[in-house]
Order: C-alpha cells, then structure tokens, then sequence
C-alpha cells in the first residue's frame, strides 16, 4: 500500500476536469483511483469495482458507470477479464515525464511492467512510457511496435487478391454475423445470447437485468458496448439477484422474453 499518492490541482481545470463537471459519480472513481491504496506509480493495478463501490461507499452501478465514462473519457482502461486498471497519465504525475537509464526507479517500473498480464493494457504502457523510462520490451507477439487500435477506428482493409488466392479467400470468409433483436427501448441481444443468458443465470434474472439495463442507457445515458457481456457480468456481481432499476414508482415494464 502506498503511503501518499500526487494529485495536483488541475484535476479540476484540466481536461479530465471539464469532461466530467456535472458528473460527481465519475469525479468520485476518477478521484479514486488516483488515490487508491491498491494503485502503484505505474498506473497498473488491480481493482476490481466492488473495492471501488465498497471504498467510495458507492453503489456498484454507479461504481460501473463511472468507471465506463472515464474510459470512454480516455482517462483510463479497464480489462475486465482480469480486472486490471491502466490510469494513462498517472505514471507522468508520480514518477514523471522521463528517466535516465542510470535512475535506480527504472528497474523497478521495469518489474512492474513484465509482471502485468500480457495484453493491451502492457502493450500501451510500453507504447506510451517505453522510451522515457528506458524500458526493454517484453512482448514478442508483433503487436508491441503498433499504436493500439481507437474503438472508433475502422480496421485496415486487406490486400487485394488475385487468382487463386482470391478464389480460396472468398470461400473461407465467415459468414455475417446474427442480427440483435431489441428488447425494451434500448437492450439488444442476439437470439443466441438470450438463449445463453436465460440458462446461465435464470429467467427472472434476465428479465431484471434487461430492465434494469435499459433504464440505465435511456434514463441515465449509460453506454455499453456489448449487452450480452454487460448482463453476464452485472450477474456475476451479484446486482441482479432481487435487483430493481430504482424506478419501481414509475410502474412495471415488461419485457417480452
């Protein structure tokens, strides 16, 4: 656990700051994590958001919608298969913008860098501090030397084929993938993923989870990118077991399973 943490003062002025005036939740969790006694001078650490609700005396929605704003911010990025946070800037707040390879921190960022997961999260604190802290590069998946993709980003387009090898291409592309059906105003779920949610965590469960989803992005403004895993999730957590939106007093919504 570390003893103090910096955070200056143009957390309230700077860019971070003006994105998420208004939104107190995500100025908590923002806030939070900076400070968490579960962080390192890295930036990379461990926290899942139940320590961010239970610590912040936040609910774990709220916890969870803060979360999704600052990464979609990108102040930071969650992985959430093995519940790891990067908070991008820290790094250059608590150890600064750059070292001499004779600095004895250097070995140390360097540990803590191989010692993380190997994924998208070591991949871009290699590409944004690699150089300015002196460090080796670790990853020899060919990925490492790229920028990482923005989820904006359309995917680079193939080369052109020819001949054979466009005739051999042509019959090994996947098929498209199944249309989502809508379910309330804003859920939508493959007829598959509903299948798989219904006997991975109960009828009733789903029901909840899809009204208290759509609640969350009509009312709230919550964005999440994939439904099916959102729901997945949420139950693994517990939120949906005798759940409710918070909305009981504005009368049932059914949802059509």
């Amino acid at each position: 656990m570390r003893d103090y943490s910096k955070v200056s003062s143009q957390f309230w002025t700077g860019k971070t700051g003006k994105m998420l005036r208004g939104d107190p939740q995500a100025q908590i969790v923002a806030l939070y994590l900076m400070t968490s006694p579960h962080a390192n001078m890295i930036g990379v650490f461990n926290c899942p958001p139940v320590y961010i609700a239970h610590e912040t005396g936040s609910p774990l929605e709220g916890a969870l919608e803060g979360l999704q704003r600052l990464s979609e911010g990108g102040f930071c990025t969650y992985d959430e298969d093995t519940e790891i946070i990067w908070v991008h800037e820290m790094a250059k707040f608590q150890i600064g913008c750059s070292l001499k390879d004779n600095d004895n921190r250097v070995k140390d960022i360097q540990k803590q860098y191989e010692c993380l997961p190997k994924g998208k999260i070591r991949r871009g604190f290699y590409e944004k501090y690699g150089v300015a802290y002196c460090l080796t590069n670790v990853d020899n998946d060919g990925n490492s030397n790229k920028p990482l993709a923005s989820p904006l980003e359309a995917p680079p387009k193939p080369e052109t084929e020819t001949g054979a090898e466009a005739g051999a291409g042509a019959e090994e592309n996947p098929p498209p993938p199944p249309s989502k059906i809508k379910f309330l105003d804003a859920v939508y779920l493959t007829e598959i993923e509903r299948q798989k949610l219904q006997e991975a965590i109960g009828q009733k469960n789903l029901e909840i989870g899809i009204e208290q989803l759509d609640y969350s992005i009509t009312v709230k403004g919550g964005k999440y990118t994939d439904h099916y895993k959102t729901l997945l999730n949420w139950n693994k957590r517990g939120f949906l077991v005798g759940g409710g939106n918070g909305n009981e007093n504005k009368g049932e919504r059914v949802v059509n399973l």
